[in-house]
């Protein structure tokens, strides 16, 4: 009934169980694994990508722009409206990110300038880099062009 699966959120051990339980006992292979991938988040997630890669299991990330932290889009130096038309958990969220990203975020804006880019484009190109498939959100039709 079943010809292949995609999974979500496995770490490298739970990935490594169910391929070995899935793929090799009843030869229905895990296809995906959609997983937090980001360039402020990759590094707890390195070890889940170099099983998938291991396993040819091809990953999936979600949040690619950091809740928009990584569009450059909210600074907390700048305050400003932006952060002000979001819900206030949003806004405790993005707070939260943008802690310590400074010069992470202050890198990305010269790659984007030097590149002609925006931010996001910028970290949609950095997780596609490393070989990971984005699923980006967008709220509205501005942030799909």
């Amino acid at each position: 009934l079943v010809s292949n699966i995609g999974v979500c959120n496995y770490g490298p051990t739970m990935i490594q169980r169910a391929h070995e339980e899935l793929t090799i006992k009843r030869g229905v292979p895990i296809v995906s694994n959609q997983i937090n991938f980001n360039l402020m988040r990759f590094r707890s997630s390195i070890a889940t990508k170099v099983m998938c890669d291991d396993l040819g299991i091809q990953v999936v990330g979600y949040h690619p722009l950091c809740n928009g932290v990584l569009t450059g889009k909210y600074d907390l130096e700048r305050g400003g409206s932006s952060l002000e038309s979001i819900s206030k958990y949003s806004r405790h969220r993005i707070r939260y990110f943008l802690k310590g990203t400074t010069e992470l975020r202050a890198t990305m804006e010269r790659v984007a300038e030097r590149r002609g880019w925006s931010c996001a484009q910028v970290a949609i190109a950095w997780v596609m880099n490393q070989g990971v498939i984005p699923i980006v959100g967008a709220k509205n039709v501005g942030q799909v062009e």
